[in-house]
């Protein structure tokens, strides 16, 4: 999301208020997959005065799907610029240059979902332009993007053609040429842009553009496959009974006429009369399922129900020839809170003879929130002695080794909480700490609170006693929770607050030992940093979390502007995911990966290879994704 770039103050502009949240819900009572970011492709070109360059625009949600802009709007300098709506959900925008050279740049947003650009919170793109007289250095290469696609029958692709010079810069193609495939449809070309609707046989095929009176030329592969006719949606669970502001997960999965499970184009959920409302929509741990979020309303009733269907296949149900599926709920009245839990803390330390601890007991109810313990009973396993004290308990260890087990039980109730106390003959000392996370990257400005915990020689947890937190630079540390205390099995954290490109350290020493652990913080930038911070070398860090779920982020650094791919690969060689390919400024740089292919559908868990490539560099790093 972006929140601030060039807007002058020449800009006025009139805000169009409407609802943004993690999910949007229309007029109709659908909840729809939200504008997350607005990506556009080329980032940047260079034009001579009263040429045409096709940019194509891409809205996403946050897991990656295309969604459509609704009511794009347009501002910009240095040139005229028309937008077209094309069939598959993308947007062009048609920039043809003025007669005044310099930098220039055009911005573009959906006037449906989102205030225009500088306001607070808002999302749009751009991109950079640059009109010059004449383009001094000479065309060397074509770009057409997509590189690889797959469509159905009679779908539709827009594909956008830039050029490159000798030096990887950015070089406007003046005289456009677009060849046609030798089948599987139609190409309608435009400048540097063309669009491909399949019309069959199912196979691959190739869209090539060339620059006119050259041999240079760039392509694209489209496969054509047959389109899986849906026939069934199905939801499970497919009846609930919860409680007020409970949550719930439903997955929806879509199916053919063979009862195979095919992907969603664009899942909808109607929420009329669901009693509450859809907090979350995920891609499923199943392949091309998805995992929708519902959170009960206050309102009991049992004649609540959801229906889902995919807006981009079939018309809404209840409309001729719709195909839906559905989930009954049933929403339970407000009860009155009761004990639940107890939790006795700290709930495991280590003794000596004779040595005391003092044990808290608190309560919790049915929806977790705090509870009051009316009548505790403390009683033990073991040697030890105690006296209790209403909710707490102070505890004297005995002579015998053993473990005595600590426990709290609130009078006429099974309901109670237990602690274990390690009574060792040698009283225990700190002989070890582990700094968490390990390994982090972090983009400048980012904060990331590291936690140390003691274990004794035991290797039970312990109290470090006197800890002190440095870095060797990069950011600031600030305390934060129990730093330094020294109360039994208490961690000590810090916050690390991120300033400075580079790779560093942060160490946790207890300075009574001298036993300490450190982590590593990888600090980047999303974009191009300052000259007296650009990387020295190209790096690929290793992506974190990793092994990772649902997403993982992938940093890399690049110390000269270069033609960069990014691509993700399966252990079979077969490219999965295009993340980046387009030409980088020098810089520090991270992106997520969301598990999703080319295609936008899940991919299934397993070893994955990503290939960071340039004209002089190749780095690969195997990650790993678990569901």
């Amino acid at each position: 999301m972006k929140t601030t770039n060039h807007v002058s103050s020449q800009k006025s502009f009139i805000a169009i208020c409407l609802l943004v949240t993690s999910l949007l819900v229309n007029q109709k009572g659908i909840a729809q997959g939200v504008l997350n970011t607005i990506d556009v492709h080329p980032l940047n070109m260079t034009m001579e005065k009263g040429t045409t360059q096709a940019f194509l625009v891409i809205g996403k949600d946050p897991q990656g799907n295309t969604v459509p802009l609704g009511n794009p709007q347009i501002q910009g300098t240095g040139g005229t610029m028309a937008v077209t709506i094309n069939p598959d959900g993308t947007t062009t925008v048609e920039y043809t240059a003025g007669q005044q050279t310099g930098n220039f740049y055009f911005e573009i947003w959906d006037a449906d979902v989102t205030y225009p650009p500088g306001s607070p919170d808002t999302i749009w793109g751009s991109a950079d332009i640059t009109i010059v007289n004449e383009q001094s250095s000479e065309l060397s290469s074509i770009l057409v993007f997509p590189l690889d696609v797959t469509l159905g029958i009679d779908q539709s692709q827009v594909f956008i053609a830039t050029g490159s010079d000798q030096n990887s810069n950015p070089y406007n193609i003046t005289n456009p040429v677009w060849i046609p495939t030798s089948g599987g449809g139609t190409t309608n070309p435009n400048g540097t842009s063309c669009t491909f609707t399949t019309t069959g046989p199912e196979g691959t095929y190739t869209v090539t553009f060339r620059q006119e009176g050259t041999t240079i030329e760039g392509s694209a592969t489209i496969h054509v496959t047959q389109t899986p006719e849906l026939s069934d949606i199905d939801v499970s669970p497919s009846e609930v009974m919860l409680g007020a502001d409970e949550s719930q997960v439903f997955t929806v999965t879509a199916k053919d006429g063979q009862g195979s499970t095919i992907p969603f184009v664009t899942l909808d959920v109607v929420v009329d009369h669901c009693g509450g409302s859809i907090t979350d929509i995920q891609p499923g741990e199943a392949e091309h399922t998805k995992e929708v979020t519902y959170q009960a309303g206050n309102t009991a009733g049992d004649g609540y129900y959801l229906e889902f269907y995919d807006s981009g296949v079939t018309g809404a149900p209840g409309s001729p020839g719709a195909i839906w599926g559905s989930a009954d709920i049933t929403i339970t009245p407000v009860q009155a809170p009761e004990l639940s839990d107890i939790d006795v803390s700290p709930s495991e330390v280590t003794l000596g003879a004779g040595e005391s601890q003092v044990f808290t007991a608190t309560g919790t109810d049915q929806h977790g929130d705090p509870y009051t313990i009316t009548n505790p009973i403390w009683t033990n396993t073991g040697g030890g002695t105690f006296t209790p004290d209403g909710t707490s308990c102070t505890y004297t260890a005995g002579d015998t080794p053993e473990d005595d087990i600590i426990t709290c039980k609130q009078a006429g109730t099974t309901i109670e909480g237990s602690s274990t106390a390690h009574i060792v003959t040698i009283s225990p000392v700190l002989s070890d700490i582990d700094v968490s996370p390990s390994d982090v990257t972090l983009t400048g400005g980012d904060s990331q609170v590291f936690t140390a915990a003691g274990t004794n020689q035991y290797g039970y947890p312990h109290a470090i006693p006197d800890p002190v937190w440095t870095t060797t630079g990069g950011g600031t540390l600030s305390e934060s929770g129990s730093h330094k205390k020294a109360i039994q099995i208490d961690n000590s954290t810090i916050v690390y607050t991120a300033t400075e490109n580079g790779v560093y350290i942060v160490v946790c020493t207890d300075s009574a030992s001298g036993i300490a652990d450190t982590a590593n913080v990888h600090i980047i930038s999303t974009g191009v940093v300052s000259e007296n911070s650009l990387p020295d070398d190209f790096k690929l860090f290793q992506n974190y979390p990793n092994p990772f779920n649902c997403s993982t982020t992938i940093a890399y650094s690049i110390p000269g502007d270069a033609e960069v791919k990014l691509f993700i690969y399966d252990l079979n060689g077969k490219r999965v995911k295009i993340l980046v390919d387009s030409y980088t400024k020098s810089g520090y740089y991270k992106i997520t990966w969301n598990g999703l292919d080319d295609n936008r559908c899940e991919v299934s868990s397993g070893i994955y290879i990503v290939k960071l490539q340039t004209s002089i560099y190749s780095k690969t790093q195997k990650i790993m994704l678990i569901k």
